[in-house]
């Protein structure tokens, strides 16, 4: 075998010698290209094939893992596109348009939510306004020009709160919307069952004597009537307020959005003073969830009530005088948590602790007073409330919530 396998290879080699030498002398001067050595070990017998290389360690563990970020490495992801950039989430604090909303928002209601592109919502809320302060100058220019008539007081005044509510409700909604989160910050409870209030209160008045008084109240709901009895006592002075409510449920839409009929009767018994008023009301009052206005307003509503009231001013031993009096009131807020809320409102009443806003010229008689309202429920049958108003006079209260959600 080695004397067969050794003969041709003796007689290729002098075949290519002689074809060498018959070869011009230009064409062996240009160098033949090199191929790649390669080792002896590798050189496989004819007919044999060549083993398959090892796998690599990306093919044996599958794709290449992602890294700390969370991106795959674009030589994993197919044609090697790079990774896309993360989506921002939908409602990330945004600085400027909370600015905007600040200023110029106290004067351009909605400039927050067009300055976050919210461009539909920042134009109703701009309409609002328009809608409002046109409102107000009216009611206004037309108690200035009558003079706060009897005989066209309670329109204008009607007409002018009307406005002012719209105009600061707009204002507050632009705010609200810019910083709250998707969904608000909380949601409303429909119709709890019952709801018990126990707290203190005091009242700085430089007319009367009274600081420190108690209050408590309750509420029930039995299907669409309402019922509710609440009264102020005093602790340092002979001084009480009663009032019971009754009130049926004309409209119901969502647990935010309702409209209500309410009669109610209120006594006020003033004892070392030794005179007392008495009411009986009819009022119409209602509250709309503001998200019909926009997506970003979840959460916030716009309450407001219309009523009249009837009644008498006694003075002990001596005369009864009757009385009358224009019921309004109007708020904006948003929901804390299950059932909780902040509200700030104006109330036209002239006839509770706080009573009417002393101001100069004509605005001192007929306006009434302002004031904020906070709860929250921190389970589902326990929570805490604070308030505060000013009118003529200033009133603080906390209370202790109790709260059944059904019978």
């Amino acid at each position: 075998m080695t004397f067969i396998a050794s003969q041709p290879r003796h007689g290729l080699l002098q075949v290519l010698l002689a074809l060498g030498a018959s070869l011009p002398a230009s064409l062996l001067a240009q160098p033949l290209p090199e191929a790649p050595a390669e080792p002896a070990a590798n050189l496989e017998m004819e007919g044999e094939t060549e083993p398959a290389p090892p796998p690599s360690p990306a093919a044996s563990t599958g794709p290449a893992p992602d890294d700390a970020a969370g991106h795959r490495p674009a030589t994993d992801r197919p044609h090697g596109n790079p990774a896309p950039e993360p989506e921002p989430p939908d409602h990330a604090p945004r600085l400027w348009p909370v600015v905007g909303a600040v200023v110029p928002g106290v004067l351009v209601h909605g400039s927050g939510h067009l300055i976050a592109g919210e461009t539909d919502t920042g134009l109703r809320l701009l309409a609002l306004e328009g809608v409002g302060l046109g409102a107000a100058v009216v009611g206004v220019a037309g108690l200035a020009v009558t003079g706060a008539s009897p005989r066209f007081v309670g329109p204008l005044i009607a007409v002018s709160t009307t406005g002012g509510a719209l105009f600061a409700a707009s204002a507050l909604a632009d705010l609200y919307g810019v910083v709250a989160p998707p969904g608000g910050f909380g949601r409303a409870v429909r119709e709890p069952a019952l709801v018990l209030e126990l707290g203190p209160r005091y009242v700085d008045d430089r007319v009367f004597a009274y600081d420190a008084l108690g209050y408590v109240g309750a509420s029930a709901w039995l299907s669409r009537f309402r019922v509710e009895a609440s009264g102020f006592f005093g602790l340092d002075h002979a001084n009480q307020r009663l009032r019971a409510l009754g009130a049926y449920r004309l409209l119901r839409g969502s647990a935010a959005s309702y409209l209500d009929v309410e009669l109610a009767s209120t006594h006020h018994r003033f004892g070392p003073e030794r005179f007392s008023m008495t009411f009986f009301e009819l009022a119409v009052a209602g509250r709309l969830e503001l998200q019909v206005i926009g997506r970003t307003l979840q959460g916030a509503f716009f309450e407001c009530a219309f009523g009249y009231a009837l009644g008498m001013n006694r003075q002990f031993d001596l005369a009864t005088e009757s009385d009358e009096m224009l019921l309004a009131r109007f708020g904006m807020g948003f929901f804390v948590g299950e059932g909780g809320e902040v509200v700030t409102y104006y109330d036209h009443r002239h006839d509770d602790y706080a009573a009417g806003l002393k101001l100069p010229g004509l605005g001192s008689g007929p306006l009434g007073h302002v004031g904020v309202r906070a709860s929250h429920y921190f389970t589902d049958a326990w929570g805490a409330s604070a308030y505060a108003e000013t009118g003529s006079a200033h009133v603080l209260g906390v209370s202790l919530l109790f709260r059944r959600r059904s019978w």
